[in-house]
């Protein structure tokens, strides 16, 4: 027997309104506070200069079943994977304020997970100098992804409660090169939420 080989709705008449969603149409935001309301205008987010983030992945552990000569496996706990964010290091300026923010935002996240600089202007708590954060409110912030479609409408989101960053690479330099200079950072967050639109409270 024959399989229709036609691509189905996604070109046909009931697939007018199909949208792929595409790797370029995205936003990321990062909250100054953990915890409030997503819109929450007490919950302050700097949007990010970012070049390459990945969405979320997930791995569920396999706990093995031994029965004489066969080896089963059922679900165990799940995991959320770490993300890579490669952001653009766009030196912050005071009379633009959050709009240039992502450097700022970094630092002063870097420095609630452990206090490495003195300087007053990217302390983000009032640590002594190599502090670093106890409590989940003092460094735990959550990030927000979202997939956009081509007139800005948020398509799908993400939330990554419990972030914080593991390692950052601040990159190498090179004088042969006109690249700009980005920052890589790993994130470890305890869970995530998905949304097929805008995130609901």
């Amino acid at each position: 027997m024959a399989h229709n080989m036609d691509i189905g709705y996604i070109s046909g008449e009931k697939g007018r309104t199909s949208v792929f969603k595409r790797k370029f149409r995205w936003t990321l935001s990062l909250g100054e506070y953990l915890g409030g309301a997503v819109g929450d205008e007490a919950v302050s987010q700097y949007m990010w200069y970012a070049r390459v983030a990945n969405r979320p992945t997930l791995t569920v552990e396999a706990t093995p079943i031994d029965h004489l000569h066969e080896k089963h496996h059922i679900s165990g706990k799940p995991v959320w994977e770490t993300i890579g964010i490669t952001i653009y290091d766009v030196k912050f300026d005071p009379e633009i304020g959050s709009a240039s923010a992502s450097e700022l935002a970094l630092h002063r996240w870097l420095n609630s997970v452990w206090q490495f600089t003195d300087s007053a202007q990217l302390s983000s708590a009032n640590y002594a100098p190599f502090d670093m954060g106890d409590h989940n409110n003092e460094y735990k912030k959550d990030i927000t992804l979202r997939m956009l479609d081509g007139h800005g409408g948020t398509m799908e989101s993400w939330i990554l409660s419990g972030a914080w960053p593991e390692s950052t690479n601040w990159g190498d330099l090179d004088y042969s090169t006109s690249d700009t200079a980005d920052v890589e950072t790993t994130i470890r967050f305890d869970r995530a939420k998905f949304y097929p639109a805008e995130p609901s409270a």
